[in-house]
């Protein structure tokens, strides 16, 4: 019998977010939706628990193993979800991990990426900066096609990592953006 894709799947309305450091730099992989994203993926659909997931998500997405591992925050973001609603509407329970790994070798899932960096965290915070603007209808639809900043919930996430600093002010206008549908 067939295993069922990830898109035929439907929510469980729990995610993992991953944010993997090596050193001074953070990863990040060019999501084919059109942005920038650490590693991520539902929980309960094939794992038991969060860490389980977040692990196995790191080395599926990402071809890594964490020499340490840390659960930096979980709640829930109002995303919505390829897969549909969970079972308490749109959005997720977030778990968000922080990964130390020593290699900067990737081996990278090209269903999950695009393509795949090590950046610095000034970088993440121009990013999730330009995602803002994003968010505040200050940059067209048109120019972030063509150079996209975050995935607007990894504003989210990567603030909870504390890996960029924003304003109350910036993340409540990503998170109204990602309550009213968007990316």
């Amino acid at each position: 019998m067939a295993t069922a894709s990830k898109r035929e799947k439907s929510c469980d309305g729990f995610s993992v977010g991953v944010v993997v450091v090596s050193g001074a730099r953070v990863l990040i992989g060019l999501d084919p939706r059109g942005g920038w994203s650490g590693g991520a993926g539902h929980i309960y659909d094939e794992f038991n628990e969060p860490r389980e997931a977040a692990e196995m998500e790191t080395w599926e997405e990402f071809g890594v193993s964490p020499d340490q591992f840390f659960h930096m925050e979980e709640r829930r973001l109002p995303n919505h979800c390829l897969r549909g609603s969970g079972p308490e509407g749109p959005g997720h329970q977030w778990h968000v991990y922080l990964a130390v790994v020593e290699t900067q070798d990737l081996d990278i899932d090209e269903r999950s990426f695009a393509k795949a960096q090590w950046v610095t965290r000034q970088v993440i915070q121009y990013l999730a900066e330009y995602t803002v603007n994003y968010a505040r209808r200050e940059v067209s639809t048109a120019s972030w096609d063509e150079k996209p900043g975050l995935l607007p919930v990894w504003v989210l996430v990567f603030a909870m990592a504390q890996i960029i600093e924003l304003s109350e002010d910036d993340l409540l206008a990503v998170e109204r953006f990602l309550d009213d549908g968007e990316r």
